[in-house]
């Protein structure tokens, strides 16, 4: 029978060699081990791939963040007129002693300004960095008057992409 098992394990490059010891027989098998972590090469492709998908994205999110500051501008010029048109009913008019009876909001993406005549107004909307801005006026008209920093005229439309679809 046999006798005594004695193991021994040897380091030989990355694997172990497993020497089993029986008697007088020696009996060589190999054994992986167990690599913990990864490899440089595994983590650079990662990022680099990491990095190809951000390039390829960041575009398309920052059109979406922008859209939706454009529709916060959109929102308050609706507001704006909507109230100047109560004012109409209550006075018969727009101004008061030239001025627009309702005072320009605060925002955090736009400025709003207001010019009236009496029977007629228009609320423009100019964005804080100068890249956009909209109009509105007594009767609804939505202009578009500057996009991403270029005079477009499209008229009855606020502009809110590149392509010229409209809101």
């Amino acid at each position: 029978m046999w006798g005594s098992k004695i193991i021994y394990y040897i380091s030989y490059g990355y694997r172990k060699v497993l020497i089993r010891l029986r008697d007088s027989n020696i009996m060589l098998s190999s054994v992986n081990s167990h690599q913990r972590g990864f490899s440089l090469i595994e983590l650079m492709v990662v990022l680099a791939i990491i990095g190809t998908l951000a390039a390829v994205s960041s575009p398309y999110f920052y059109d979406y963040f922008q859209r939706g500051k454009l529709s916060q501008g959109f929102s308050t010029l609706t507001q704006l007129a909507v109230q100047m048109e109560k004012t109409y009913l209550d006075y018969r008019k727009y101004d008061e002693n030239g001025s627009c009876r309702i005072g320009s909001p605060s925002d955090d993406f736009f400025q709003y300004n207001c010019t009236s005549t009496g029977q007629e107004y228009t609320w423009v909307a100019t964005s804080n960095d100068g890249q956009f801005k909209y109009s509105i006026s007594q009767n609804s008209q939505r202009k578009t008057e500057l996009f991403n920093g270029e005079t477009v005229s499209t008229s009855d439309c606020w502009q809110i992409s590149k392509n010229g679809s409209c809101y």
